[in-house]
């Protein structure tokens, strides 16, 4: 089925017959069905959900998730050796006095 120009106005309805309003009507239908089935695979898959973008957009978390969970730690770990660090200069220059 091919597109057609659905712009319609008031006056141009007024004037089409019955048959020619329904089918009309029916072309829209099917190519509002048509468009909605692509978007349907697009974003969920329509069978092969690891086809669709929602899957793709989790996978996607799980990932950035991780990362971002690594990278807390790393921070963690850096800030417990500057306290540490911190900790054993000021020690040394304590006890150490001159």
């Amino acid at each position: 089925m091919s597109d057609f120009n659905i712009e319609l106005n008031e006056n141009e309805i007024a004037h089409m017959s019955d048959t020619n309003k329904l089918n009309t009507l029916l072309k829209v239908a099917y190519l509002n069905h048509k468009i909605l089935d692509e978007h349907g695979k697009i974003i969920f898959g329509n069978g092969d959900p690891q086809a669709g973008l929602c899957f793709k957009l989790e996978e996607h978390k799980k990932i950035l998730d991780r990362h971002d969970s690594i990278f807390k730690w790393m921070v963690g770990l850096f800030t417990a050796g500057i306290i540490a660090a911190m900790t054993a200069v000021f020690n040394l220059f304590r006890y150490h006095k001159g």
